[in-house]
């Protein structure tokens, strides 16, 4: 559905899923994605659905970020505040739509930094946050030296492969290495924003592969109020992940008495092996248990 708002240029999608018709727990997620992709591509990769059924939810909302999917607006915005105040109104439309209900918050990577700013601005919130990006900068994650092993335009078989041999190899070595490609691009090219990330490529066109972390530079984690966000939230980092400093991150959370565990062997994007994805899966479902208990 279409959510207009008082910006004319801005107009939000919002999706649905019902997880059980009997609606007996009387509990809603609101899940948001992370940069450069859609909620569509978040309910297809292979957790969001499972875990919001085992958890308890009766109803999974997603919404497409300002700039992101079938929502307008500037093109993969990155602006944190103006996330921010739009993913308010779509929070609220959905609690007017239910007022008897629970909404719990969910987000992964720069959707995960929302759901803790949302949860910090919103009174009648909690919100479990995935991998949240923008706190510590993983610098070992990609190396300097980085060179694609196909060039761009031949990347359809390098995919078909990763998914044939996804299950095979241990460790998830293959997400890793997708992911190392997936999370780099040309900050100096200033025709960057019209091929990152766009339609899923590995290898974006014209890129020279360096690191996120001017984007991460506009997040500002100094805009909490911890003092009340530690009561409502709870934060799963991921061992492996080659964008975030899990260890840094859920140290300077730690400190600040927010709930953390650093997940083993997790990529930051979803894992293509069995193995990991039901240990995902798994994690997951608990991280929802103690928030829902907290």
């Amino acid at each position: 559905m279409r959510l207009i708002t008082n910006d004319p240029q801005i107009v939000l999608e919002l999706n649905q899923r019902l997880l059980n018709s009997e609606n007996t727990n009387k509990l809603i997620l609101f899940h948001i994605h992370g940069f450069g992709v859609n909620s569509n591509i978040a309910f297809h990769n292979g957790w969001l659905e499972p875990v919001s059924k085992q958890a308890g939810f009766d109803m999974l909302w997603m919404v497409d970020l300002v700039g992101h999917g079938f929502s307008t607006g500037p093109y993969h915005c990155a602006d944190g505040d103006l996330q921010i105040k739009y993913l308010k109104k779509a929070v609220k439309y959905v609690q007017s739509k239910y007022p008897s209900y629970d909404v719990y918050l969910s987000g992964h990577s720069f959707g995960g930094y929302l759901a803790m700013r949302l949860t910090d601005e919103m009174s009648n919130v909690k919100c479990l946050s995935l991998a949240p990006g923008g706190l510590y900068f993983n610098p070992d994650g990609v190396p300097a030296d980085f060179k694609p092993i196909v060039q761009f335009g031949q990347e359809w078989w390098f995919k078909a492969i990763f998914r044939t041999i996804g299950n095979i190899i241990p460790g998830d070595l293959v997400t890793r290495n997708a992911a190392t490609a997936s999370i780099v691009y040309d900050i100096e090219d200033p025709d960057y924003a019209q091929h990152v990330m766009e339609k899923d490529p590995i290898l974006p066109h014209g890129a020279k592969y360096v690191p996120l972390k001017t984007l991460f530079q506009v997040w500002d984690w100094g805009k909490f109020d911890y003092s009340d966000l530690k009561k409502k939230s709870y934060v799963l980092f991921h061992e492996r992940d080659l964008i975030v400093d899990s260890k840094k991150s859920s140290k300077f959370l730690d400190d600040k008495d927010i709930k953390t565990v650093i997940l083993k062997d997790l990529p930051h994007e979803p894992p293509t092996s069995y193995r990991l994805k039901q240990f995902q899966i798994a994690e997951y479902v608990k991280g929802f248990e103690k928030l829902i208990a907290m």
